[in-house]
């Protein structure tokens, strides 16, 4: 999830309330093959969520929604910043490349 979690971040989860579904949020959900992940909500499709992890620069996980099991407390700031980074998509590629040799 670079560059807003580093590999190891003690992250604080909260249980789900209504409304809290929405893209840009990020959550802790359980893929069909049983993995665990803190992927950003990237949009909804029915009963299904669609995840990206904010250090993946292709590929996205789909989870049933019974499956979301809570929701990382981010601040204000830190879902506007998201937000620029999800627009980023196309090119976050050249950016997550410095990151990942400065972030070890």
């Amino acid at each position: 999830m670079l560059p807003f979690f580093r590999s190891g971040s003690v992250v604080r989860l909260r249980p789900l309330a209504e409304g809290d579904l929405v893209a840009g949020r990020v959550v802790l959900g359980q893929t069909g093959s049983g993995q665990f992940v803190i992927h950003r909500i990237l949009h909804l499709a029915g009963s299904r969520v669609v995840l990206l992890g904010d250090g993946n620069t292709i590929g996205t996980e789909t989870v049933l929604r019974e499956r979301i099991y809570g929701i990382v407390d981010c601040g204000p700031l830190h879902l506007v910043l998201a937000r620029v980074w999800t627009w980023l998509r196309p090119v976050r590629k050249y950016p997550l490349w410095i990151l990942r040799r400065f972030c070890r």
